[in-house]
């Protein structure tokens, strides 16, 4: 992030704070009140730790689903399967979710059932939180949850959680 960068991205917080984290440690503010350039100067190497840069995720789409959207609250999205599911009581499989994303470097995902899932479904995810890394990205690296069905099931509805 180049320092002018820095600069607007803080200039931009402070505009929405009354009073920012970054002024509370600093004790200078960006917006309402005169800095000088050296202060600014002195300022970024330190505040380029604190503000983070955008973070671009791609998702490919392989399957007819409804575009990912994040839940209202938190950081969580919720995904759902592509197809229809048939799966017999007793058995293991991976349900194809529809998906491939790319993950920005250095970062991953944690893939978790809904609370609700085993009530409504009768599946339970057999390795209690799926990590999904930033080298599973190709595109037709699909995004799959493994279960264990304890009844029949027959759906489409299922709804699973990643952030």
């Amino acid at each position: 992030m180049k320092d002018i960068e820095i600069i607007e991205k803080a200039i931009t917080i402070c505009k929405s704070h009354d009073k920012c984290v970054y002024c509370e440690l600093y004790e200078a503010c960006f917006y309402g009140s005169k800095v000088s350039i050296a202060s600014v100067r002195e300022l970024v190497p330190r505040l380029s730790g604190f503000i983070k840069p955008e973070l671009s995720i791609k998702i490919k789409y392989l399957k007819n689903i409804e575009p990912i959207k994040q839940i209202e609250q938190g950081d969580w999205i919720d995904l759902r399967t592509g197809e229809d599911i048939n799966i017999k009581g007793n058995t293991f499989t991976m349900i194809p979710l529809g998906v491939a994303i790319e993950l920005p470097a250095g970062y991953e995902a944690l893939l978790l059932p809904r609370s609700s899932t085993f009530k409504k479904y009768s599946i339970i995810q057999t390795n209690s939180i799926g990590v999904i890394d930033e080298s599973y990205c190709g595109n037709n690296d699909e995004w799959k949850m493994p279960v264990y069905a304890v009844a029949d099931i027959h759906s489409k509805e299922h709804a699973y959680s990643a952030v």
